[in-house]
């Protein structure tokens, strides 16, 4: 069992002089290392890895006792951690019990850890105190993370969406999320974009038929880095680094998802070196579930994904898939069906959502006319 060779022909992108020496003196880990990392592994670690990245790991057979069993030794761990380690848990308790007690949120936990009653009781500890972080007293124990929650400055991030759950999945039910690292950068890495990646992921864990993707691996699809030629190379990768190890120790601590299966696509010895960067942060556990692409040998490049159950009308059009569909028309959709829900709920003035809705809607509406151009151009 092997991991597929990568080579990057830089076809019509070609680096710099300067670029090519940067990559000479760069210290990083690189794809060459990450191969050799994999030859180093046991046949069984490789198995478990070709397992996870064709979606072929054995689920845990979930009967109503073994999950009712679950949950009861679940809360009973969680009641067993020291109030004074749990604040942020116990707010949410008294605010909005029904949620934080229910079936379906704790059994995302559960799945996510592989029934790890410890683990999953930490991760819950820690989703509770993240959220809180990023959302803030007055928004972060509602029973989902809502459009509405986001502010007038986070508008522009949701709107350039360098973070999409794609409406397709793979063919073992994996959820699909677009990372477009061009946006995450015109963006300076704001706060508002790992707003947008809990929103996303929770759209991906919680909405309808979410059993079968919280059983799976979540799959990232990152590219389109063409940004990197507009900004300080080395100011952008730092930035970038910061952000993947904010998104790791959520992922990892705090949100209920299994480690994702990441498939990554460049097009430049740039974007290679920008991506190659993150892979020391990652450590050998996480970064061999890297998989590396060149947008410059497309055909092969779907082939390959194909085979690992994600074909090509899932796929962006930046990442040369030929999916037809509007991330600012579905969003828009659900910002109204949030603010429905937020005036059904929680007895806001629809009077008082309308301004930040027209703002957002004319944001939206720019956006999708600038990726209409650029996808026509492509």
């Amino acid at each position: 069992m092997q991991r597929e060779e990568f080579s990057l022909t830089t076809g019509g992108s070609t680096s710099s002089a300067a670029t090519e020496q940067q990559a000479a003196d760069s210290p990083r880990f690189t794809i060459e290392k990450l191969s050799q990392e994999f030859a180093a592994l046991s046949e069984e670690e490789r198995f478990r890895l070709y397992q996870a990245k064709y979606g072929l790991a054995e689920e845990i057979h979930e009967t109503p006792h073994f999950v009712a069993d679950s949950l009861r030794h679940l809360q009973d761990a969680l009641d067993d951690i020291e109030d004074v380690d749990k604040e942020a848990y116990e707010t949410a308790m008294f605010i909005n019990p029904e949620h934080v007690s229910s079936k379906r949120f704790n059994l995302a936990f559960l799945r996510a850890t592989d029934f790890n009653i410890m683990a999953a009781a930490q991760k819950i500890i820690s989703y509770w105190e993240k959220k809180l972080e990023i959302f803030g007293p007055d928004r972060a124990f509602h029973s989902y993370i809502s459009l509405v929650d986001f502010e007038e400055e986070d508008y522009h991030v949701l709107a350039s969406g360098p973070v999409r759950v794609l409406p397709f999945r793979d063919d073992v039910g994996r959820a699909l999320i677009f990372e477009n690292s061009s946006s995450l950068i015109s963006n300076n890495f704001s706060a508002a974009s790992r707003k947008l990646l809990w929103l996303m992921l929770h759209i991906a864990l919680f909405d309808d038929d979410s059993r079968r993707i919280q059983k799976k691996e979540l799959t990232l699809l990152l590219g389109n880095s063409t940004a990197l030629f507009h900004f300080p190379f080395d100011r952008v990768a730092q930035q970038y680094s910061r952000y993947v190890a904010t998104v790791k120790d959520d992922v990892e601590h705090s949100l209920p998802v299994k480690d994702p299966i990441g498939h990554v696509f460049v097009k430049s010895t740039w974007a290679l070196m920008f991506y190659e960067g993150v892979l020391d942060l990652l450590g050998g556990a996480h970064r061999q579930n890297m998989y590396f692409y060149s947008l410059n040998q497309t055909h092969s490049t779907l082939q390959t994904l194909a085979n690992c159950g994600i074909q090509n009308y899932a796929l962006p059009w930046e990442l040369g898939g030929t999916l037809e569909w509007s991330y600012q028309e579905w969003l828009y959709d659900r910002l109204v069906e949030d603010a429905a829900v937020a005036v059904e709920d929680e007895n806001n003035s629809i009077r008082s959502l309308i301004p930040g809705i027209h703002k957002l809607k004319t944001l939206l509406s720019s956006y999708d006319a600038k990726e209409t151009a650029s996808r026509n151009m492509a």
